[in-house]
């Protein structure tokens, strides 16, 4: 779930980030900015881990989670460990991926989709 993966990304922390809001920071936790004809998954460890040890939470390769894709899901759902639209056409995706851009990296500020 959806919900599952932001509580262990964010590690307990309340910031953008698991490591802070500083996103000149992303580079010693996250792979990212590559381009599709160099890049690619990188071994999972390489950069720093989250306060409770998880590596690559915030980028490296998306990570699927169960809850289905619903358009205004989260604005009516309960705010402590919603479960995620019961059905849909889309699974949501978090994390971030090496091919991504910094700026679309944050763990929780928006749902991608696949």
């Amino acid at each position: 779930m959806r919900s599952l993966w932001e509580y262990a990304a964010h590690a307990g922390t309340t910031t953008a980030y698991s490591f802070g809001d500083n996103i000149s920071d992303l580079g010693r936790y996250a792979w990212y900015g590559e381009d599709f004809a160099s890049g690619g998954t990188h071994p999972v460890g390489q950069k720093l881990s989250n306060p409770w040890g998880l590596c690559d939470v915030h980028g490296n390769a998306w990570e699927w989670v169960q809850d289905w894709y619903g358009e205004n899901y989260y604005a009516q759902s309960p705010s402590t460990d919603p479960k995620g639209s019961a059905s849909g056409s889309q699974r949501i995706v978090r994390g971030g991926s090496w091919h991504q851009t910094a700026d679309r990296q944050l763990a929780q500020l928006f749902p991608q989709i696949l």
